[in-house]
């Protein structure tokens, strides 16, 4: 990653990196939240992350993320994170699409994160352009009690009351070909 690094014109000094004897033994919660709130942003530009949950954990300790453009990525990203672009190819293997970031808008949003973390002397302090608070509550959307509350409740009862039936009619089986 550093010649990648050196390439790109990236300072190395402003790179921080994870301890892998620690992240392998594992970090308590605490540890965890601290250690990425501790982060400019979260660089998560994936080829095809489904739902991005440390994504929304990263936001949720105030931190800014970097995420690819495609697939829940784009839902996930939340006040001061940077959606990046890339180009479209097709995994036969899997039959999906995925999407290569693109390393020069990666290198874009690291620098658009970093400068604003540089911050600017407001009657002697330093005040920053993130709002660490704000991003935080913009993602309580997906606190997991509530989703369960507003979503998943609502729909266990409608199946236990019958309004919505599972499952295809056991007298009208439904074919499946894959290869239509």
């Amino acid at each position: 990653l550093m010649p990648v690094l050196a390439a790109l014109g990236v300072d190395p000094n402003v790179i921080r990196w994870v301890n892998p004897i620690q992240m392998r033994a594992g970090v308590d919660t605490a540890t965890l939240a601290a250690l990425t709130r501790s982060a400019t942003c979260s660089l998560l530009a994936s080829r095809g992350e489904g739902f991005g949950l440390p994504a929304l954990e990263a936001q949720a300790v105030g931190t800014p993320v970097v995420l690819s453009d495609f697939t829940a990525q784009t839902e996930l990203c939340k006040e001061y994170g940077s959606l990046v672009g890339g180009q479209l190819g097709w995994d036969r293997v899997q039959e999906s699409w995925y999407k290569i970031p693109n390393v020069l808008q990666i290198r874009d949003a690291l620098l658009r994160n970093y400068e604003r973390w540089q911050g600017k002397l407001v009657d002697g302090k330093m005040q920053h352009e993130v709002d660490r608070h704000l991003l935080a509550s913009q993602v309580q959307e997906y606190d997991a009690d509530r989703v369960y509350a507003e979503k998943w409740q609502p729909l266990f009862e409608k199946i236990a009351s019958g309004e919505i039936k599972l499952g295809a009619d056991a007298q009208k089986p439904v074919p499946v070909n894959r290869a239509a």
